[in-house]
């Protein structure tokens, strides 16, 4: 018994971390019931809990940046009131989903469908993902959505002008 405990607490501690209450590759199904902005929103459970999902491998602009609520209106456009099933790829430090989403009825990978419509990045420094790497190219060689912009601006960057000019502001 005493050789086992050690494997019983990681196995304890990688599937019952705090604050994660379905381990990595949980499927979950349920309807998109709010649009938080362009890569989340909230999602009511076939048990009927609300889960903000953030999702995976994608980004997209921030409130006050171009293209925003274009890039919003997309995402409810593609799944609001829809029935969506998740894959759970993580939980981020705001405690929401990490994961992959699909149309229940159409199979469509919302995530890649964002990208493809050129209404988000593919957000390589988590993800390398060779159809997502693809599916922004082929909507930059097209101009579509935010590619239509001559300039357009990553959100990690913009994120990191913000907190550069907040840094500066508060005089450090």
């Amino acid at each position: 018994m005493l050789k086992k405990l050690p494997l019983l607490f990681f196995l304890f501690f990688t599937c019952c971390t705090p604050g994660e209450s379905q381990p990595r590759n949980t499927v979950i199904t349920g309807t998109a019931v709010k649009i938080i902005d362009g890569d989340t929103f909230d999602l009511l459970t076939d048990d009927h809990r609300q889960i903000r999902v953030r999702m995976f491998g994608i980004d997209c602009p921030e409130r006050g940046q171009a293209y925003y609520k274009v890039c919003r209106n997309a995402l409810g456009d593609l799944c609001y009131g829809q029935r969506l099933k998740i894959i759970k790829r993580d939980q981020d430090r705001y405690k929401r989903t990490v994961a992959d989403v699909y149309n229940v009825t159409t199979n469509q990978w919302i995530n890649e469908a964002m990208v493809a419509n050129g209404f988000a990045w593919h957000f390589t420094h988590y993800d390398k993902n060779v159809t997502l790497d693809e599916a922004e190219q082929n909507a930059r060689k097209y101009r579509k959505g935010l590619w239509q912009d001559p300039s357009p601006v990553a959100p990690w960057e913009w994120r990191k002008e913000k907190r550069l000019q907040q840094h500066a502001r508060s005089g450090f």
